[in-house]
C-alpha cells in the first residue's frame, strides 16, 4: 500500500500547474490581442477600399460637372459673340444713315463689307438677268461679280462665324430695328446662361470639396 504523499512532493506538481494555468491565460490573452489586431486591420482595409470606391465614383461625377460647366462657358462665350457681332453690323447701318461712312479707301469692319459686296453681287445679278446690255458691259459686270464673290468668300470666316442677320438693305431704318431684335435676344440668351452657370456652381463646389475629404 503507497503511502500518502506529503506537502513536499505535492508542492511542485501545484507550481506547475500554476505556472501552466499563468501561460494558459497569457496565450489566450494574446490570441485575443491578435484576434482584435486582425480584425481591426480588416476593418481600416474595408474602408480604405471602400473609400477608393468611392473616390474613383466620385471622380467620374466630377468629370462629368467639369464638362458640363465648359459647355455652359462656351455657350455663353457663343451668345456674346453673336451679339456682338449683330451690333456691330447695326452700329454700320447706322453710321450709313447718319451719313458718317468711312472713305473708301479707309479700313472698313468686315461685316460692312461684306454687307455692301452681298448687295452689289445681288444687284448685278438681277441687271445682268433682267437688262440687255452690250457685250463689252456684260464682260464688265462678269468679271466685278466675279471679283465681289472672291472677296465675299474671303471675308466669310470672318463674319459667317456668327451668321449676319439677312436684313433688308433697301429700307435701313426697318433692318436696324430687326438687328436690335436679334441683339436682345441674343443678349438675354447670354443672362439665361450665365445664371444656368451660377445655379451650377454650387455643385460644382460641393463636388470639389467632397474630392478633397475623400482625399484625407
Amino acid at each position: 500500500m503507497r503511502g500518502r504523499l506529503n506537502e513536499g512532493d505535492e508542492r511542485p506538481d501545484a507550481d506547475l500547474r500554476e505556472r501552466l494555468h499563468a501561460m494558459e491565460t497569457k496565450v489566450r490573452k494574446m490570441r485575443e490581442t491578435r484576434n482584435n489586431f486582425n480584425a481591426q486591420a480588416k476593418v481600416s482595409a474595408e474602408k480604405r477600399n471602400s473609400v477608393q470606391g468611392q473616390y474613383k465614383e466620385h471622380r467620374v461625377k466630377i468629370e462629368l460637372l467639369v464638362t458640363e460647366v465648359r459647355a455652359m462657358r462656351a455657350e455663353i462665350k457663343s451668345f456674346k459673340e453673336k451679339r456682338n457681332t449683330i451690333q456691330s453690323q447695326m452700329r454700320d447701318l447706322i453710321s450709313q444713315i447718319k451719313g458718317k461712312r468711312k472713305d473708301h479707301n479707309n479700313k472698313r469692319s468686315a461685316t460692312a463689307e461684306y454687307a455692301d459686296l452681298k448687295q452689289q453681287v445681288d444687284s448685278l445679278e438681277k441687271k445682268f438677268e433682267t437688262t440687255s446690255v452690250g457685250i463689252n458691259k456684260e464682260k464688265e459686270m462678269v468679271k466685278k461679280i466675279k471679283e465681289f464673290s472672291k472677296r465675299i468668300e474671303e471675308l466669310e470666316p470672318e463674319v459667317t462665324k456668327f451668321k449676319m442677320v439677312e436684313v433688308d438693305m433697301s429700307d435701313i431704318d426697318a433692318a436696324i430695328k430687326t438687328l436690335k431684335v436679334e441683339a436682345d435676344a441674343a443678349h438675354n440668351e447670354m443672362i439665361q446662361a450665365v445664371e444656368r452657370l451660377n445655379a451650377k456652381t454650387p455643385e460644382v463646389d460641393e463636388a470639389f470639396a467632397h474630392r478633397d475629404f475623400l482625399k484625407s
